[in-house]
């Protein structure tokens, strides 16, 4: 099962973001079941890159599309500006996890980062692009040692 996060805050916001914001506070919303057989998976894209992506599936010519998803920059930067993955990983104390406090317990979720991006194919509106051989591989082996983009 793969569950989706795009959890953010406002831009220039000072770590750790208060609740309900960030990666943080989603993940202790999980319940045990989840947590105990979690890791994590970061797609990791500059917020340059993003805003570009925003604006690219934005088609003002058919404003009531399903594929019609971007946001306004106003929105975006109000609510997923800030990022919050690299600092629970620096803050965690195992390598490589990331440190989620919940239900009275303490849970190290494992974790990865990409920066590739699986995307929909162009029929659904996006850009197609495949994944490296590399990052294939990683994924069939297992995380690797280091992940890479931190």
């Amino acid at each position: 099962m793969v569950i989706e996060f795009a959890r953010g805050g406002p831009d220039r916001s000072a770590l750790p973001l208060p609740a309900p914001l960030g990666y943080r506070y989603s993940f202790a919303t999980l319940s045990e079941a989840i947590l105990s057989r979690a890791s994590v998976l970061y797609v990791w894209v500059t917020p340059e890159e993003s805003r570009r992506k925003n604006i690219e599936r934005t088609d003002p010519n058919d404003p009531g599309s399903i594929l019609h998803h971007g946001v306004p920059m106003a929105v975006m930067l109000a609510t997923t500006a800030a990022t919050t993955m690299e600092w629970l990983l620096q803050q965690s104390d195992r390598p490589d996890t990331v440190r989620v406090e919940a239900h009275g317990r303490t849970w190290h979720l494992r974790s990865g980062a990409s920066t590739t991006a699986w995307t929909r194919p162009r029929s659904c509106g996006a850009t197609a692009r495949k994944w490296k051989e590399t990052d294939v591989a990683a994924l069939h082996s297992g995380w690797p040692e280091r992940s890479p983009g931190w």
